[in-house]
């Protein structure tokens, strides 16, 4: 085991670069290929990205993370930090290492567009490229497509269930990592979600924001209705709308305390 002096480094966030893509796969997709490339089995495959059924109730997915798969397959490559890591845990040989440092994909997509219901066994992607191609591609696609898909299809079912109600994203907290949290507010917006409370996701996939307040500001003040008072004045004359928590404390009374900043701010 680790002594805590033993792991002090610098510290990282541990968010994948865009120059690292290429590396975010399992091993034994290297393994398998070293194979192939050492028995000259390079030859041209198909693979098809699918579910194979669907838990009861379920009766459709909604496809989502094409756009991320397809930037992945346009810039994935290896760098050659990557390569000499690789040849310092003593697996590859030189031949295999040189064919990595040249590795991109060259081979054809075919797939649903995004936010399309799909169902069993209906393939919501089709790659046709050499085998160490399609094989290396295998884990980061079903990460991508399975995570977005997995709440774009939740999502839906929730805009659906609130027929015609806004339905906004609160999951940024929830989510398991802050990249996570980016491609889950992509996908709920896909689905219907009406915005995002990540401001991050907001700016990057231009996803309008959305927020009300905590119950840390509530709390802040000497009352209920005064906090509640300072937020609308706050925000009063801007884009936001004025959502008020009113369940710090009492809920009947702090629905009487909203109703009562809300009066006020009508005779303003």
């Amino acid at each position: 085991m680790k002594t805590l002096e033993q792991s002090v480094r610098e510290p990282k966030m541990g968010l994948l670069k865009e120059e690292d893509a290429a590396m975010l796969t399992d091993l034994y997709q290297l393994t398998m290929m070293a194979c192939y490339r050492r028995d000259n089995k390079d030859q041209t495959a198909t693979f098809d990205l699918f579910a194979r059924k669907l838990p009861d109730n379920r009766h459709y997915l909604v496809a989502t993370g094409l756009e991320q798969a397809i930037a992945y397959l346009q810039k994935a490559k290896f760098n050659k930090d990557d390569i000499e890591y690789l040849r310092k845990q003593n697996i590859f040989d030189e031949t295999f290492l040189s064919y990595l440092e040249g590795w991109h994909f060259s081979g054809d997509v075919y797939a649903v567009k995004e936010g399309t219901p799909v169902f069993p066994n209906e393939p919501i992607m089709r790659i046709t490229a050499p085998l160490c191609e399609v094989q290396l591609i295998e884990s980061y696609l079903l990460s991508m497509i399975n995570y977005q898909t997995t709440v774009a299809s939740k999502a839906s079912r929730i805009v659906e269930s609130a027929k015609g109600r806004s339905v906004v994203d609160f999951a940024l907290r929830r989510c398991h990592g802050p990249g996570a949290a980016l491609l889950e507010a992509r996908a709920a917006y896909i689905a219907g979600c009406t915005g995002t409370s990540n401001v991050a996701a907001g700016k990057i996939f231009e996803i309008p924001i959305k927020g009300t307040m905590a119950h840390a500001l509530v709390m802040s003040y000497e009352g209920e209705s005064e906090s509640f008072k300072a937020f609308a004045d706050t925000f009063k004359d801007t884009k936001l709308p004025l959502v008020l928590l009113i369940d710090t404390y009492d809920t009947i009374k702090g629905a009487e305390n909203a109703i009562g900043v809300a009066k006020e701010l009508e005779k303003e």
